[in-house]
Parts: C-alpha cells; sequence; structure tokens
C-alpha cells in the first residue's frame, strides 16, 4: 500500500528539527499535527507515521488519535504493524509497540517526562522532551545501541505520542477537577 495514500493535505509542516544523535548522528524529523504525519529520516532509514485521511483529529495525542486502525507506519517502505494502548489511568496503558522483522520494540511511559524503549523487553533507551528548553524536540539516551531503524522508530513514536505520562492518580484528579477528559 502507497504510503502517500494516507496524507492528509500535507502543506507546511508545524514542528521540523535536526538532532545529533550520540549514536548514529543527524536525525531529521518533521511532523505536521494538522494531519498527522510524523516523519523521522537517518541516513537510509526512514520511518512514516501517518494518521489515515478520515480519522478525526482528537486532543491528547501529538498525532492525533490512539486507535492503530486509524494509524499507517512505515519503515524503510515496508508497513509495520502497531499496537497501541488505549491511554487511561496507567502509564502502561499509554504504551505503543511496533512489531518489525519479528522483533517487538515498544515505548512506554516510565514517568510524567520519560518514555522507555525497549527491544523484546529489554530497555535500549529512553526519550524524553525538555519542557524548559524546547517543549517540542525529542532527545534520546541510549543504554544499548540500538540498529538505525531502531533509532528512527523510536523518534517517530516520540514525537506521535509525546513522551511521559502522568500518574494514574493524579490524572483522575487533575481530570475531575479540571473537567480534562
Amino acid at each position: 500500500m502507497d504510503p502517500s495514500s494516507h496524507l492528509q493535505g500535507v502543506g507546511t509542516v508545524t514542528v521540523k528539527y535536526a538532532v545529533m544523535d550520540p549514536i548514529h548522528g543527524k536525525v531529521e524529523i518533521s511532523f505536521d499535527v494538522d494531519t498527522g504525519v510524523v516523519d523521522v529520516r537517518n541516513g537510509n532509514s526512514h520511518a512514516l507515521l501517518t494518521r489515515r485521511v478520515d480519522a478525526p483529529r482528537r486532543e491528547g495525542t501529538p498525532i492525533g488519535t490512539r486507535a492503530a486502525a486509524d494509524l499507517f507506519f512505515t519503515v524503510g517502505g515496508d508497513e509495520v504493524e502497531l499496537t497501541v494502548g488505549k491511554g487511561f489511568l496507567s502509564r502502561r496503558s499509554y504504551s505503543v509497540s511496533a512489531l518489525v522483522d519479528g522483533v517487538s520494540l515498544n515505548f512506554a511511559p516510565v514517568d510524567d517526562a520519560n518514555s522507555a524503549f525497549t527491544r523484546d523487553g529489554l530497555r535500549i533507551g529512553h526519550f524524553s522532551k525538555n519542557e524548559e528548553s524546547d517543549p517540542r524536540q525529542t532527545d534520546a539516551v541510549w543504554s544499548s545501541t540500538p540498529s538505525t531503524d531502531e533509532l528512527v522508530i523510536g523518534y517517530a513514536l516520540a514525537e506521535a505520542f509525546d513522551c511521559g505520562a502522568l500518574n494514574g492518580a493524579f490524572a483522575l484528579i487533575e481530570s475531575l477537577v479540571l473537567g480534562g477528559g
């Protein structure tokens, strides 16, 4: 399936930046929040995560949905199966998994600001956003060497689903007090 058939009027990119990854060098990231398109490149590795054209944009998730059926993910042009948690009270419910060549890559919040990135259950790194200096820029710290495909997958998931999640009890209280939902 052609990934461009799922793009919604790709136009101006809302967020575009490059980071210098300590292992693989320059990572180029672009993310259009309105159309739900995340594009991450590092050398010859490329991850593209898009929200389907007919999927409504919902608040609370940067890409606009947590419904796997409304998302299309490719790495190097090959479709990748995503499993997306519904995101309710537990941090674990916010996890996102990608199955790539028989390897399970999981992106899940570990606290309010950070998400772990694992390969077959073993942590290979974590992602965070620096709310003080640039809340849109994603940073990675690696505890093991990722492949370039794992690198672009991790950055794509961090952009699409954000880093960290509130503690369940705090999220419930905040929702009740502030009327969020």
